[in-house]
């Protein structure tokens, strides 16, 4: 006997394709594109998450620009951003952490977020500590005895790390040249 057309038995609902807004799909894209970019440059420069920032984002082009400015309440909330200045020919303000996204250049002026002095010396105390794990584990993997009679995963392991620690090193000194204004 037929099954009783419930929710259990019945068929799976169709979606309207008339119903797609793939042009407003992109601009989210977009938006959460720089929303991350903002985020991630804000915890990477220790600024207080209750502490609201500018925004100063070079476009590639100027209706990513229009797109961008027309949708400030979502900077706002998600990224804490109080004011927003877009355009094709934005400058780099002095002290700004930056980020490169597709279309556009992404910068947050730090100076009365965070206290530049203190984090320029915490970066440099970090680097320091990294750089000298980096030389002792660049001397392990450099020495033959340790690559011919350690297990293979073992050595791998430490190649691992060591790329690992070379990308930090990589970050922090570009998160430390921005606070120095090179």
């Amino acid at each position: 006997s037929a099954k009783p057309a419930t929710l259990v038995f019945g068929p799976w609902p169709l979606a309207d394709e008339s119903l797609k807004d793939t042009a407003a799909e992109e601009a989210l894209d977009c938006i959460k594109i720089v929303v991350e970019g903002v985020r991630s440059l804000r915890a990477e420069m220790n600024v207080p998450p209750g502490k609201t920032c500018d925004l100063h984002i070079k476009v590639s082009d100027q209706g990513f620009g229009s797109l961008l400015k027309g949708h400030l309440p979502y900077f706002s909330s998600l990224a804490k951003v109080e004011r927003m200045f877009v355009g094709v020919d934005v400058k780099k303000p002095p002290l700004s952490a930056s980020v490169v996204v597709s279309g556009a250049e992404i910068f947050v002026p730090l100076e009365g977020l965070i206290d530049i002095t203190k984090e320029r010396a915490r970066l440099e105390k970090e680097l320091d500590n990294l750089r000298s794990h980096l030389d002792k584990l660049g001397r392990k993997l450099g020495n033959q005895d340790f690559l011919q009679n350690a297990p293979e995963d073992v050595v791998g392991r430490e190649r691992v790390k060591k790329k690992d620690l070379e990308d930090r090193v990589e970050k922090l000194d570009r998160n430390l040249e921005q606070l120095t204004g090179w």
